[in-house]
């Protein structure tokens, strides 16, 4: 892992905003929850050793509900393993039980998906530094606003990329 937080680490990203979004919040390094496991992003591993988050990882929607103990998550990162079912049902239960975490999820489609039920999506195949930056803003925006009052994507942003 990299350095402390608010360090510009080896691949060039700047974390400093996050820091200083997290600051006084007395919360350390942000929490993500992984539920599932991606088929196809190669650019996880490598974004994981760009960053000194704390990882804990669920393989379905019942370990998840099982997760009680888990406090403070910044971040729910939903991988495309999931059924649509076991998806929808993931989002509800993460909104409800951590309601200030935000959901980024992985996958190519999201047919009659309500959107309110995440925050942002990103295409499986995306490189590290995209799923570095859309992490960064997601775990920022938290300590912003509520969640589902995010911005709207920046004219001529791919829209895999962007928020809502």
């Amino acid at each position: 892992m990299s350095g402390p937080i608010s360090s510009v680490n080896e691949s060039g990203w700047d974390s400093l905003r996050l820091a200083e979004s997290c600051r006084g919040t007395q919360i350390g390094p942000p929490h993500l929850l992984l539920v599932g496991h991606s088929n196809y992003c190669r650019a996880f591993d490598s974004f994981r050793s760009m960053t000194d988050f704390q990882f804990s990882q669920v393989a379905d929607y019942r370990e998840l509900w099982a997760a009680r103990y888990l406090e403070s998550l910044q971040l729910a990162i939903l991988f495309d393993s999931l059924h649509s079912f076991e998806l929808e049902a993931s989002c509800r239960l993460i909104r409800r039980r951590w309601p200030k975490t935000r959901i980024l999820i992985f996958r190519y489609r999201m047919d009659s998906f309500d959107r309110s039920l995440y925050d942002a999506r990103l295409e499986p195949k995306v490189t590290a530094q995209s799923l570095y930056s859309m992490t960064l803003k997601l775990v920022a925006k938290q300590f912003e606003s509520e969640p589902g009052v995010i911005d709207k994507p920046e004219p001529g942003r791919n829209r895999s990329e962007s928020l809502h």
